[in-house]
């Protein structure tokens, strides 16, 4: 049970509607780091041509790609599944 829905039971609230709801078996993904979001912003800020003013803006846009990313963990287990030796083709 996560903090925040410990806190929301504890206080005789519901689990807080900004939560997601995550099924059995699935799992979440994990927030892009401090350090990746940092190294992709500078990296929009060259390719914008350095512009002052949009620090803001550069790491919102980064922190979203990162988490739009595939999950390459994922894409590895579904092609190794889908490679499995003994699997029914078409």
């Amino acid at each position: 049970m996560s903090a925040n829905a410990i806190a929301a039971e504890a206080s005789g609230g519901n689990r807080m509607e900004s939560e997601p709801q995550i099924a059995a078996g699935e799992s979440r993904k994990p927030e892009p780091d401090e350090h990746r979001i940092r190294k992709r912003a500078y990296a929009i800020w060259i390719e914008e041509g350095k512009p002052e003013g949009r620090a803001m803006d550069h790491w919102l846009r980064a922190r979203w790609e990162l988490e739009q990313a595939p999950d390459p963990k994922a894409d590895l287990q579904r092609l190794e599944g889908e490679l499995r030796p003994g699997r029914s083709g078409d």
